[in-house]
């Protein structure tokens, strides 16, 4: 599912539901992302990743779709994709997300084996549930603040790492959250405060 051209936003939506084989938006040289401007995002991909950008603030969540298909004959039935919800790839696929305004993690965002992940938000970025690579790195950058839930799981494994900013604002880690590296590093920058829960890695850590 690619960007055909930035005339126009690619999608107009209160929801949006993607599934494709490979990729979703393009990355690598000559990465061309999604032009979205909907509220409620879901997604899965394989090998080619995801990266869609949004002009407003829009949640990861479930969104189902029905559709009255037409027949032959003028009769019409439902056709429906069954809720999806959150964002995952496989084959080490890469996500990147980015919101001009606030985005909110209300399901699951997982990438298979090395596949990195990159979340950015102009204004607050809030993680209310897991976001987690096998080994890739992830990076959680927000304009204003980041804002962790009690049921917050921050992931990665072997030498991934993981980058929380909150350039703006305060990093705020309620408390059950979780911040958890193989033996890789782990940097959480804020303009502000940064408010602890737990972070754990066999790796480095640097508060700033």
């Amino acid at each position: 599912i690619l960007d055909g051209g930035d005339t126009f936003r690619d999608v107009i939506a209160n929801g949006l539901r993607l599934n494709a084989g490979n990729g979703i938006g393009s990355l690598g040289a000559g990465a061309n992302a999604l032009d979205l401007a909907v509220s409620v995002l879901s997604a899965r991909a394989g090998v080619g990743g995801v990266n869609v950008s949004d002009i407003d603030s829009y949640s990861i969540g479930s969104v189902a779709v029905t559709v009255r298909r037409v027949s032959a004959s003028a009769t019409v039935s439902n056709t429906t994709d069954l809720a999806q919800a959150g964002l995952q790839t496989s084959a080490n696929g890469v996500v990147v997300l980015q919101s001009a305004g606030d985005l909110t993690l209300g399901y699951n965002i997982v990438t298979n084996g090395s596949g990195s992940i990159r979340i950015a938000a102009g204004g607050t970025l809030d993680i209310g549930a897991t976001v987690s690579s096998g080994t890739g790195s992830i990076s959680l950058l927000a304009g204003s603040n980041s804002v962790f839930g009690a049921s917050a799981q921050v992931r990665t494994g072997g030498a991934g790492t993981i980058d929380v900013q909150a350039a703006g604002g305060s990093a705020t880690f309620a408390m059950g959250s979780l911040v958890e590296a193989g033996n890789g590093n782990v940097r959480v920058f804020a303009g502000q405060n940064i408010e602890l829960s737990s972070i754990s890695t066999a790796g480095a850590v640097s508060l700033v």
